[in-house]
């Protein structure tokens, strides 16, 4: 007999995970009138931002306009009119060294997570913190022997709830649609969907454990950096290199996102050969990613102008994860796609981010960008150039009422290293909360979602889609 848990939760649209993706489709799915539950596992919402501490929004933009517009775009600039800076305006890009950034944007993280709770109190979304999905009630597909026909004909399995661990202990949560926004495609995977995780071999991207510093001077920061240009902390590694001072496991670094003239978000070295499945590995990779800032720290303070005097205030509650799974969904984004800039019919959002790959192990990062990683390490759209990234990618395939949103898009490899930044998972989460909540209706049936109706809502509510 099966174990029999007690009903928490009954509602329309369930959305697991409250980074970009899970906060974007809640938000969309409660706008258009369903009840949401917006599940997430940490004590507050915000995933690559707040969690993992990543210091800054990736572009907006296709270097010539916003092309990641409606609820993430009202996040961004609502957290740019709270810190009092200039806002920018979408149909106008510029390069501005402070205010006015549609691109790489610093985040307060404090204000931003004030900011999620807010926007998901006005839209009364239902959101449950520091709880985890365990397992899944899936209904396996309708048999389709004759001998045995089924009312429904259905010929995908049907998810009909989730299994919740948390203080109270384990429960059932139950919806019409479920949303998986993850990030590492954990609702799918449970639901039975099939996946690809890495490489060919398996190897997933290095990942990054961010931090935050204070007592630095971002005016001697800027100076630096605009005074040497393109590959200024190469040279500066160089240099530690020079010295013998330099122990960490590659040179490969991101970059400081100064939040004030004192503050700044580090987006800094890799630990490699772990896998964000895996419960043990990802353990243990917190622990190699607060070995990594400790060295980070000393070659910061010795080598980078301005930083001499930083403290640390703080490292990720979680760490940065680049790569894990990709689910097999009802079309796969292919890097032909991402390079002729393609359009399709069924399009719910644009991409222009480059192809961003990061090394999978510490011999490859040491051989830098003449990597390819298995197609193309770092490829670039020329300005004003994107691609589409169509609904049927964030449907998997053999089950019913299941969505993802987010970089467990389907997607190859090299593309996914082009579509998991933040804007573009608020793009994907806002489509996917929108046609939830047209589900619903429908029992459930996301692939009968009126896509000509879809897009002309999404575009109501701000999305720009190229056209």
């Amino acid at each position: 007999m099966e174990p029999s848990y007690p009903l928490a939760f009954k509602t329309d649209v369930c959305v697991v995970g409250g980074g970009p993706a899970g906060v974007a489709a809640a938000l969309s799915a409660a706008r258009n009138g369903a009840r949401v539950l917006l599940i997430e596992r940490m004590g507050f919402l915000g995933g690559s931002a707040t969690a993992m501490q990543v210091p800054a929004f990736a572009p907006f933009s296709d270097r010539t306009k916003a092309i990641v517009r409606g609820i993430g775009w009202e996040v961004m600039t609502e957290h740019q009119r709270r810190l009092g800076r200039s806002l920018p305006d979408p149909d106008f890009y510029h390069v501005p060294q402070d205010n006015g950034r549609m691109d790489w944007v610093p985040i307060d993280v404090e204000l931003l997570k004030r900011l999620y709770d807010e926007l998901c109190e006005a839209a009364d979304v239902t959101v449950l913190l520091h709880s985890f999905v365990g397992a899944t009630c899936t209904l396996p597909p309708a048999p389709s022997l004759a001998l045995f026909p089924t009312p429904s004909g259905r010929e995908r399995g049907r998810l009909e709830g989730l299994i919740l661990a948390n203080k109270a202990g384990i429960s059932l949560a139950k919806a019409s649609v479920f949303i998986d926004a993850t990030g590492d495609g954990d609702l799918a995977a449970r639901a039975g969907c099939a996946f690809e995780l890495g490489d060919e071999s398996g190897k997933t991207q290095g990942m990054t454990l961010c931090f935050t510093v204070a007592g630095g001077s971002r005016s001697k920061y800027l100076e630096y950096v605009y005074t040497t240009g393109d590959g200024y902390l190469a040279q500066l590694v160089a240099q530690a290199k020079a010295d013998g001072a330099w122990n960490l496991p590659d040179s490969s670094l991101v970059g400081m996102s100064f939040k004030s003239e004192s503050v700044a978000g580090c987006n800094l070295g890799h630990v490699y050969g772990y896998d964000a499945t895996d419960p043990l590995s990802i353990s243990l990779a917190e622990r190699e990613g607060r070995k990594v800032i400790a060295k980070l720290m000393a070659f910061l303070r010795r080598y980078v102008p301005g930083q001499e005097s930083i403290e640390l205030i703080s490292s990720g509650p979680h760490i940065g994860v680049r790569e894990s799974r990709r689910i097999v969904g009802e079309y796969t984004l292919t890097l032909e796609d991402y390079l002729s800039c393609r359009t399709f019919p069924d399009d719910i959002a644009r991409c222009a981010y480059f192809i961003d790959l990061h090394a999978v192990t510490t011999e490859i990062a040491a051989r830098a960008k003449s990597v390819t990683d298995g197609a193309q390490r770092s490829h670039s759209l020329p300005a004003g150039q994107s691609h589409g990234i169509p609904y049927r990618c964030l449907i998997p395939k053999g089950i019913e009422n299941l969505l993802v949103a987010g970089r467990c898009l389907s997607a190859e490899r090299a593309v996914q290293g082009a579509t998991r930044v933040m804007p573009f998972c608020f793009a994907m989460g806002e489509a996917a909360g929108l046609a939830a909540s047209m589900a619903v209706d429908l029992e459930g049936a996301v692939r009968g979602v009126d896509i000509i109706e879809l897009r002309q809502r999404l575009k109501a509510q701000g999305a720009w889609l190229g056209d």
